[in-house]
């Protein structure tokens, strides 16, 4: 069986960010990553010293016997394996992000130094 990983929610661009939080007040993940039913959602969060650090939480949908949907935390079969590859989308996003942040921190830093970049 193969699975197909999509990127859904195109991570916010490097200018929606206004100090270092989202331009938006949300509890919402940065991105999803979905396998099937099986979902990593990406979590921005900020030290109380305003560093950034992400995280994930891994779900599983399914329909209850009343046909409503519900999420697990637990994974059968194959989803163990849909799940590990999205861990690896996962991590490999948030060096992404990562990379953003300290490109927006060092474009901060140079702006308050009076420097331009060039």
């Amino acid at each position: 069986m193969t699975t197909e990983t999509t990127i859904q929610d195109e991570p916010e661009p490097l200018d929606a960010y206004e100090n270092g939080s989202p331009s938006e007040e949300s509890q919402a993940p940065i991105q999803n990553l979905r396998d099937g039913p099986i979902t990593a959602a990406i979590w921005r969060n900020e030290r109380e010293e305003g560093l950034p650090y992400y995280a994930v939480t891994l779900s599983r949908s399914y329909r209850d016997e009343d046909g409503q949907w519900r999420e697990a935390r637990s994974f059968i079969g194959l989803d163990v394996l849909a799940a590990g590859k999205l861990l690896e989308n996962a991590y490999e996003r948030i060096r992404h992000f990562r990379d953003q942040d300290r490109r927006r921190q060092r474009a901060i830093a140079q702006t308050a130094n009076g420097r331009d970049g060039r």
